[in-house]
């Protein structure tokens, strides 16, 4: 026996459908009994149910007719209803040639077998049907929604602490509302790895048309304008290429990650892979290679929408190295300069900010005398290699003798620089030996340098895409917020 289902949503495909669905299910449940019966009674039976599977799946092309220009879900389910419907059509005509070879009477043991595989298929088709009407449904309100809702920041708050999820009425308010928004000179970047796990990659794979639209809408308005860039699949090189991009100040990593990492749609980010500065000289056995790096810094917001575990802490000995005391070793740099330019050279001194350190904490500082051309730094190679280089990292480093007799050779005209110069090296000397004590992570969190501590925003915990949804900026941030202010 089989079941009519639920009547409500039978009216939804169109009220013949329903109609006509009731009439043949009763009319199947009553047409073969286990008693012996003509062959041609059986025909007849059959052919009546057969014709009305035809009426049924008449109807649902009419819907798809109706919706095909409108919602491509429901078309779809709309679709395999009118294919189960085909297929039960053509077991009623297998079934009625396989009477056709009979004559006069047949017992039920005789046409049990068909019977069954006829069952199943009608109650394939009745959860086809359960299928396709909860999908125009579901299109009927997206409907209903666009032409009444009134969206609001309000509305889309409201939406958002109802509890009630991702909905279609949340999708509607949020995107109306971003429609508003202005482009900024500070761009925006937004970029959706599908190199997530389990659940979530089922979610984003199957339903990217309704998650990413809302999701997108829903960082513009925190953050207050248009998104300038937005990848989905977005791979590691996206990244990089968004970080150097000076357009570009502000940038949403969607994904799996951990504190220090990113899980790119084709590889995974670490933070020590943004430890490369412009133009830093990386020795190796083939001589300085110089590495095209990342900008320092930018001035915008890196917000990281990844789970945030991973952080590890141990106390380690840094140089700290206060503002107004490296600026005044920058002074006094400059100072050297204005002599040592005549001799077609130039004093640079650089730090290395160590990573995972607190903001100030120092991991060396680097001394060179680099050779000009023209008032320009000429490239270092095997030829022409710097004329005095050295990494300070505490007071008892000095520097190689061979470097010293560079310089002496450099001078030895001029005593007075090179007086200052071995000042200037000692001064150095004294910076890099106050070192303190201070926390340092093992893996630095993902995003520093290029971009401030203070303005990497996200959680240290296990997270969900419901949690960037509410909180766009992270854990206890959101007075940053545009849409709630």
């Amino acid at each position: 026996m089989v079941f009519i289902g639920s009547k409500k949503y039978l009216s939804v495909i169109s009220n013949v459908f329903k109609d006509i669905w009731i009439t043949f299910i009763r009319e199947f449940n009553r047409s073969f009994s286990r008693k012996s019966t003509a062959v041609n009674v059986l025909k007849e039976r059959v052919s009546s149910l057969q014709q009305k599977a035809a009426i049924l799946r008449n109807e649902v092309v009419k819907k798809i007719g109706v919706t095909a220009d409108n919602d491509n879900e429901t078309t779809l389910d709309l679709t395999a209803l009118s294919l189960e419907l085909g297929k039960l059509i053509q077991e009623f005509k297998d079934f009625s040639e396989q009477l056709s070879l009979n004559q006069g009477l047949m017992q039920y043991a005789q046409i049990k077998e068909s019977l069954v595989l006829l069952e199943i298929r009608i109650k394939k088709v009745k959860d086809t049907i359960s299928l396709a009407a909860d999908s125009v449904v579901r299109s009927s309100r997206r409907k209903f929604l666009k032409k009444t809702v009134v969206v609001s920041a309000k509305t889309v708050i409201a939406l958002l602490a109802s509890g009630s999820g991702l909905t279609w009425a949340l999708h509607h308010a949020l995107t109306q509302l971003a429609k508003g928004l202005p482009s900024k000179k500070d761009g925006l970047a937004i970029l959706i790895s599908y190199g997530v796990t389990g659940f979530w990659d089922d979610l984003l794979r199957k339903n990217a048309d309704f998650f990413i639209p809302m999701y997108v809408a829903r960082i513009e308005l925190a953050i207050g304008q248009k998104a300038n860039v937005v990848k989905k699949a977005a791979t590691g090189q996206d990244f990089y290429d968004v970080l150097r991009d000076d357009s570009i100040q502000n940038i949403v990593l969607f994904g799996h990650g951990s504190w220090y990492s990113w899980q790119a749609t084709d590889m995974c980010v670490i933070s020590s892979d943004l430890w490369i500065e412009p133009g830093e000289v990386i020795r190796d056995t083939r001589g300085p290679v110089y590495e095209e790096g990342f900008p320092q810094r930018k001035k915008g917001y890196l917000v990281r929408h990844t789970c945030g575990e991973g952080r590890s802490v141990q106390k380690q000995k840094v140089i700290l190295i206060e503002e107004g005391v490296w600026n005044d070793l920058q002074a006094r740099a400059e100072q050297i300069n204005n002599s040592l330019s005549a001799l077609n050279y130039i004093l640079k001194i650089e730090k290395k900010q160590l990573p995972g350190a607190p903001r100030g904490g120092v991991e060396y500082i680097n001394v060179s005398v680099l050779t000009t051309v023209n008032g320009r730094i000429a490239i270092p190679d095997h030829y022409a290699p710097p004329l005095f280089c050295f990494y300070f990292r505490n007071r008892e480093d000095v520097p190689f003798s061979e470097e010293m007799e560079n310089i002496v050779f450099v001078l030895k005209n001029n005593k007075p620089l090179f007086i200052e110069f071995k000042q200037f090296i000692q001064e150095v000397r004294t910076v890099v030996g106050k070192q303190i004590e201070l926390p340092v992570e093992d893996q630095p969190l993902l995003g520093t340098p290029v971009f401030r501590r203070e303005n990497i925003k996200g959680w240290d915990r296990l997270t969900n895409p419901i949690d960037f949804m509410l909180n766009v900026f992270g854990q206890k941030e959101k007075k940053l917020d545009e849409l709630y202010s």
